[in-house]
């Protein structure tokens, strides 16, 4: 995915534009294991309880590749993946990204991993990630927050299904 197309994605492109261009490939496995999924939920709580645009905010542009990966695996740590899944399949070579975009990027990687398992396999411990992903720092305001929405109960079933196909259509690539 380009540069380009990851900063029209999480500068409110548009919902059909979020949907259609979803994320990076996701890797494999969506069969959360019970204890690490609850640990996962205690960091996607955490995530949510972070003030303002999250630990990067907007931050300065980094060059791809190396730089890029860098700053990412600082961040990592702090967003949860289902059990046995990591952020080891982006690719940082396109292009430069700002510190908001690397969290983007990680933590929609990671949302559209979460709706997979909750989807595949449900769980307390996986719905509690879910409904704690609209607040996550860059799912918190406009079109990323709507599709995030989607996912908690009483949300639209329509784009939440949606999204849910590109995200399995990236896990598949």
């Amino acid at each position: 995915m380009s540069p380009q197309r990851l900063r029209a994605m999480f500068a409110g492109g548009g919902l059909a534009t979020l949907a259609a261009v979803s994320v990076l490939a996701l890797g494999g496995g969506s069969t959360p294991a019970t204890a690490a999924d609850r640990a996962a939920g205690d960091r996607a709580a955490s995530l949510a309880a972070e003030a303002g645009p999250g630990a990067f905010g907007a931050g300065k542009q980094y060059v791809p590749g190396a730089a890029a990966e860098r700053r990412a695996a600082e961040h990592a740590p702090a967003v949860p993946l289902p059990d046995g899944q990591a952020f080891d399949d982006i690719n940082w070579n396109n292009g430069a990204l700002s510190d908001a975009e690397i969290q983007g990027l990680l933590e929609f990687n990671a949302a559209c991993r979460w709706w997979i398992a909750d989807a595949d396999r449900p769980s307390k411990d996986s719905a509690a990630v879910v409904a704690a992903i609209p607040g996550w720092p860059s799912m918190r305001g406009g079109d990323r927050h709507t599709v995030a929405l989607a996912f908690t109960v009483g949300g639209d079933a329509k784009l939440a299904a949606a999204v849910l196909a590109s995200c399995r259509a990236e896990s598949k690539a």
